[in-house]
């Protein structure tokens, strides 16, 4: 999305059967999608899940684009983790404080004026 103009730049659709199978799905869309932008615009940053295979993929092959990391995607995965940990034997002091820090860690991207982390 161009953020100045709020407009979708360029949406890809794989299938399954087009890669090695559903977990590469999302790699391939994000390879197709930059190849065909960096023929019309100059990429500066990327905002993603936190995909594996994307975040080597961005790393080694795209070292010269920004790679943030979605708030959402963020925020979800710091929530299960606090969330398992409270769980545990020694850790029902942690249940009450995990809204505060992932409301915290949406404040820290709002705030400092960034899409991702």
């Amino acid at each position: 999305m161009d953020l100045q103009t709020k407009k979708i730049l360029d949406f890809q659709l794989i299938q399954s059967n087009e890669v090695k199978g559903s977990t590469h799905m999302e790699l391939e869309g994000l390879k197709r999608a930059l190849g065909f932008l960096k023929d019309y615009v100059n990429i500066k940053e990327v905002v993603t899940d936190i995909h594996s295979s994307i975040k080597k993929y961005m790393r080694n092959s795209e070292g010269d684009i920004k790679h943030l990391f979605d708030v959402w995607h963020v925020a979800k995965g710091v929530s299960k983790k606090l969330e398992a940990a409270a769980k545990k034997r020694g850790g029902k002091d942690i249940r009450p404080w995990i809204k505060s820090i992932v409301n915290h860690i949406y404040w820290i991207s709002s705030s400092c004026g960034m899409m991702g982390i």
